[in-house]
């Protein structure tokens, strides 16, 4: 859901975990599933979809670098 803030940026050397939407009692919900992937741009959520990344609990990571690079999230200013 980070990826939905508005301004949001993201470091190179950053690791992100992506999973389905769940429950307090770890069962998963399409709805829940459906809302955090609305919160991701078009490019980054069909990946998530075609490789079923959604579809379990099992975390499943994307670099930083990646997420950058390849779905075009702005990355972090240098300090």
């Amino acid at each position: 859901m980070f990826l939905g803030l508005r301004n949001v940026c993201v470091e190179r050397s950053a690791t992100l975990l992506f999973h389905a939407g769940h429950d307090r009692q770890r069962n998963i919900h399409v709805a829940h599933t459906q809302r955090m992937l609305s919160a991701y741009n078009a490019k980054l959520r069909k990946y998530l979809i075609d490789n079923h990344y959604m579809e379990t609990l099992a975390f499943h990571t994307i670099p930083g670098s990646t997420i950058i690079d390849r779905f075009g999230y702005r990355e972090c200013p240098r300090q």
